[in-house]
């Protein structure tokens, strides 16, 4: 039979509905310029150019044979070619490789005047900073010049990886800076580099950027000492250490890496009023003649002629090359895209192509220059072609939004970074509610008395617990992520390894006094709570009729339940020490493992042994303080967990912070129970139904919040270290994932909820109230999606007073509805913020 409170929500459906958009049109209007962040699809960057230039773009561009002007100038003329580069001293048979010339259509380009390139340079500094083909560069630089300078106006001197040539009558000077991955490595000595074994220490720059600063023109290049193999040894600690604490990483995630520490100090240092920076990203490789069609054992020997093919690219090229150009697009200060690639590189003076070498010369990279024999037939390309072609994949047009969403991700920095701390945070986040799950699944099925007292229970035990539970571990994380960043900055400009790290007991441990700051307030917090609870666990009968059966089933629920409150507060505060360290796997191994050991012991407590909603309760409170006891003990082998100054270490800032979340929380948490005490007035069965939306709804909305946790964690760091331009691009990337996430949930929800709803009970009555609020459920998860996101943004920028302030400016109108009491249990829900 139909419960006769559903036919009377039917006819206020209408209401709801109107309710819920006026919702979406005020957070439409609040957040409009996020949203608008949201919605620029598709998913790309206005200023980053593709790494590969369409083919009509090279078919307007040509190498031109020039007999007259070129070349520039002759190799026994310049006395700064290194010995290994001279090709005529090695006994290269032919010039002709030196009259080359690259021409664009349409545009007749001067000849290079010296004269004009020095007055251009008067006054200023020229650097070139990366390996051996920057170091090329420099020398043509130099060969160009020096001519035209008198002897005595000239001169050049190198003091390890820094040479200078400097043209005293200008005040100019051009430089090359060794650093073959720009950030230090252990081949950065100048002469001896040959390491077969490389090492980087990705995040360190500032032993090299030293000698970056003041520079008028930059240009950056590193490539070539990349291709090592698949994967790079990365260095965590300093090279003045044991060096113990290397790990491996994928070659291309390391090569982002360092572009990416690149990029933060040109963001960070460099005056774009001043200095123009570029980044020269690798040419086509030539290694062997068969990849342009020679043969198949040769190589460069007796090549004579450019590669005409604007698609040819060479074996050696990588992914890394390919991501360059939006990695550098990533800071505020971007630098320029490169050029479009030109089918064969710029000529450049190599005696790899002499087979009579010695071995040193032998061994020098031999991408610099190459040319080649003749094009392939007609009949060689088509054979090639049916080789190497694929099934052309399935065009569905409404999925293109999506792909380039995928392809976005797959090529961002950012967006890897977001997910691989947020995927390992979705069941870490959600431990307390996860918990809650398992016990009203298996509560269900006691009855609906049980399941509503529970839901009565859950509710006010959230009310005190969370009260300042979710302050702690938000402030927590901003201000952990914060002086990770500071300190990252200070160690690195200290150049002398990490100065946080401090001995103890023969262990290496950081000391961060924000880490013991936040659980010097978790222990003091939960005494305050413990003054709370005598008060709630009166409250049961507050939120349900004097005569009600849910009194007895809540009360006991809630007294055992409030044994679980130490350890919840010690968790949220460790579990925000781990998230500031970006560290989500740590929490998800902890909460795993006690989420486990919960569901193992429902059906025993509640239903072997005979205990009811107190077994229920025992479960939970047994998980918890397990999950407390891993994440301390995994806390304290890496960090220092007591500080003798505690009050000297920020504690101000935390309470002043935490107070404006407190304020938040309470207008989060008091809506949630003014909407459960509604239901529970309405009787069992209404609030075992607002109980099963409730709950699903926090769970799955729970997911949401580790895509906050991302987007809080990383913005908190690159905002601290002032990359805004990287800040602003964090935010732009976790709105649309958060926005891409929401739509999911809600399409799942909308099809899985009644399936879900059966895990909870099968009282036919139960499940038709909770079917009837299937609506809210599913249209309020894009929405949801968004609203946690946002609020992950503002703790990251530690702007807690504005995500304060708004929560409360929401929390009137539900406040409203719930006094007037209009909509029955439709109201309950409709008004969660």
């Amino acid at each position: 039979m139909k419960p006769p409170l559903l036919s009377q929500r039917n006819k206020r459906h209408i209401s709801s509905y109107l309710i819920t958009v006026s919702f979406i049109l005020f957070v439409a209007f609040l957040y409009g310029e996020d949203l608008s962040c949201i919605l620029r699809l598709p998913f790309r960057s206005d200023h980053l150019s593709s790494s590969v230039p369409s083919p009509h773009h090279h078919q307007q561009q040509q190498w031109v044979y020039d007999e007259a002007a070129r070349p520039l100038y002759q190799e026994e003329e310049c006395p700064y070619i290194q010995p290994q580069l001279t090709c005529q001293e090695h006994g290269r048979p032919e010039r002709r490789y030196q009259h080359w010339r690259w021409q664009p259509h349409g545009c007749s380009l001067p000849s290079f005047n010296a004269t004009f390139m020095l007055e251009k340079l008067h006054g200023k500094r020229m650097m070139f900073v990366g390996d051996s083909l920057n170091r090329g560069q420099f020398v043509s630089m130099v060969c160009l010049l020096h001519r035209i300078i008198p002897e005595d106006a000239k001169s050049i001197e190198t003091n390890g990886s820094l040479t200078v040539f400097k043209a005293k009558e200008y005040n100019a000077s051009i430089e090359f800076y060794w650093a073959p991955f720009l950030v230090e490595s252990n081949s950065d000595d100048a002469v001896v580099h040959r390491i077969s074994d490389r090492i980087v220490r990705a995040g360190s720059i500032n032993k090299h950027a030293r000698h970056w600063r003041g520079v008028d023109l930059l240009v950056f290049n590193t490539y070539l000492w990349w291709m090592t193999g698949s994967r790079m040894k990365i260095l965590r600690g300093s090279f003045e250490g044991d060096m113990k604490n290397i790990t491996e990483m994928e070659t291309e995630d390391a090569y982002g890496l360092s572009l990416r520490r690149v990029v933060r100090w040109v963001d960070k240092n460099v005056d774009p009023q001043k200095t123009r920076v570029f980044f020269v990203t690798m040419s086509p490789t030539h290694t062997r003649s068969q990849e342009w069609g020679g043969d198949p054992d040769g190589n460069c020997y007796n090549e004579t002629t450019p590669i005409t093919d604007p698609t040819y690219w060479g074996a050696a090229r990588t992914k890394s090359s390919e991501s360059s150009p939006t990695l550098l697009g990533h800071g505020g200060k971007r630098l320029p895209p490169p050029p479009p690639p030109r089918p064969s590189p710029l000529p450049n003076p190599n005696p790899n192509t002499n087979p009579t070498l010695l071995p040193l010369h032998q061994a020098h990279n031999p991408s610099f220059l190459c040319f080649r024999k003749p094009r392939p037939t007609k009949s060689q390309q088509n054979l090639k072609t049916k080789k190497n072609r694929s099934p052309k994949p399935i065009n569905l047009p409404f999925l293109s939004p999506f792909s380039r969403f995928l392809d976005r991700i797959k090529g961002d920095g950012i967006g890897l970074e977001i997910l691989s701390i947020a995927l390992p945070a979705v069941l870490a986040l959600a431990a307390d509610p996860i918990a809650s799950l398992v016990d009203t699944a298996f509560v269900g099925h006691l009855g609906s008395v049980e399941l509503a007292a529970v839901g009565v229970s859950v509710s006010v035990f959230n009310l005190v617990s969370k009260l300042f539970n979710v302050p702690l571990l938000n402030v927590t994380t901003s201000f952990v992520a914060e002086q990770q960043a500071l300190d990252s900055n200070a160690n690195s400009d200290a150049d002398g390894g990490d100065k946080t790290v401090r001995l103890v007991d023969g262990e290496r441990r950081k000391f961060l006094p924000a880490v013991s700051t936040s659980l010097a307030l978790a222990a003091v917090l939960e005494c305050l709570k413990q003054l709370h609870w005598p008060w709630a666990q009166m409250t049961p009968p507050l939120w349900s009729k004097q005569d009600s059966p849910m009194r007895t089933p809540a009360e006991q629920f809630l007294s055992l339940r409030a044994y679980g409150a130490p350890p919840i507060v010690i968790a949220l505060a460790a579990q925000g020490t781990f998230r500031g360290f970006m560290d989500t796997k740590t929490p998800l191994y902890a909460v795993g493992v006690g989420n486990l050991l919960n569901a193992i012991l429902d059906p025993i407590l509640i239903f072997i042994l005979g205990l009811g909603v107190s077994g229920a309760a025992i479960a939970t409170v047994i998980s918890e303080y397990l999950i407390a006891f891993i994440l301390l003990w995994k806390l304290n082998r890496k960090v220092i967990l007591i500080s003798p100054n505690i009050i000297n270490n920020g504690i101000i800032r935390y309470l002043k912070s935490g107070a404006l979340l407190i304020g938040r929380t309470v207008a989060v948490l008091l809506t949630m129970t003014l909407a459960t005490s509604m239901a529970a007035r309405e009787g069992p069965v209404p609030m075992a139904g607002h109980q099963i939306c409730l709950q699903v709804w926090l769970a799955v909305s729970l997911l949401n919040d580790a895509l906050a946790l991302a987007g809080q964690a990383l913005l908190a760091s690159e905002y601290t270290k002032k990359n805004y331009g990287q800040a602003r691009l964090i935010v732009c990337r976790v709105l649309q994932i958060g926005a891409i996430a929401g739509v999911t949930l809600a399409v799942i929800l909308f099809f899985g909820f009644g399936t879900l709803s059966f895990i909870f009970t099968s009282d036919p009555e139960v499940l038709a109230i909770a079917r009837s609020g299937v609506w809210f459920v599913t249209i309020s998860q894009p929405i949801n999606a968004i609203a946690f996101v946002i609020d992950g943004l503002y703790y990251g920028v530690s702007d807690f007073a504005y995500a304060a302030y708004s929560m409360v400016w929401i929390f009137i109108p539900s406040l409203t509805l719930h006094a007037l009491a209009l909509f029955g249990l439709t109201s309950g829900i409709t008004s969660l913020p």
